[in-house]
């Protein structure tokens, strides 16, 4: 489930005038005697329902959809626009950062987990690590110092510019190869390569920003996905329940209406 699957409602500004629609529901409730009265309408509790069923889904889009979608919803040229006019060099570097992280997912519970949870186990990988590529005596040993040190900065949330390693891609996939102890699997593969293509992206060229601002966009849409479901549930809900009550209750008065347009004239 996807945030901006539900962001079409969510966004407009009927949802956002959430906090009016308890007071809606509240009418509902002390009307129960006019309206099958004057109106013909039966059971209008549905109405209660039906309204508070929105207004709990749109307060917990409100809290739990990320701020990227809530503002610009599906549009995700207009996100980018936006954030190539306004943001700092700084924040898109640590952006570079969050993005170069996301990339060790993989690595779960092996040698580069992210984040590391303490600086004497950063220090003793990146020592051993250090160590063990120093001694090396070919001509990959400075590049790999390179990523090592790109590591370090990594590891430590340090803001990282590009381009901000050297070596080629089959320079990274043999760096982790060896760090992992065994051979990569296709994704990690994959992985590898596109960071070792951010790596060197030219300073001046927007495009490391596009990948950076693509990847949080895409990583915002699936992110809480079991809350997602539960706002679009109760999106749902609220709204099935509301037009079939109110499709229902108009076909009463309708009913009503020709029932009394036959009555005798006095």
């Amino acid at each position: 489930m996807k945030w901006t699957l539900v962001s079409w409602f969510g966004n407009t500004p009927l949802a956002r005038a959430v906090m009016f629609i308890p007071i809606v529901a509240q009418f509902a409730i002390y009307s129960e005697r006019y309206l099958p009265e004057r109106w013909g309408l039966n059971n209008t509790l549905w109405l209660y329902w039906s309204l508070n069923l929105l207004a709990a889904g749109q307060i917990l889009y409100s809290l739990a959809a990320p701020r990227a979608i809530k503002r610009f919803g599906s549009d995700e040229e207009k996100f980018i626009e936006s954030a190539l006019n306004t943001w700092s060099t700084l924040r898109f570097q640590l952006q570079a950062t969050r993005y170069v992280q996301s990339h060790f997912e993989f690595w779960k519970g092996g040698p580069l987990e992210l984040p590391v949870q303490t600086n004497s186990d950063l220090e003793q990988r990146f020592q051993r690590l250090e160590t063990d590529y120093v001694a090396e005596r070919n001509n990959l040993s400075d590049r790999k110092r390179t990523i090592i040190a790109s590591l370090r900065t990594v590891t430590r949330d340090a803001p990282l510019s590009v381009p901000f390693a050297g070596g080629t891609a089959k320079d990274w996939l043999a760096f982790f190869e060896d760090l992992q102890g065994k051979p990569l699997s296709p994704t990690q593969e994959d992985s590898v390569r596109t960071l070792n293509f951010f790596s060197q992206h030219d300073a001046n060229d927007n495009q490391w920003k596009l990948d950076i601002l693509n990847w949080l966009y895409l990583s915002a849409n699936r992110s809480r996905s079991a809350l997602c479901a539960i706002v679009a549930s109760l999106y749902l809900a609220g709204s099935i329940y509301f037009l079939w009550n109110t499709a229902r209750n108009l076909w009463s008065i309708a009913m009503i209406s020709t029932h009394q347009g036959f009555l005798p004239q006095n």
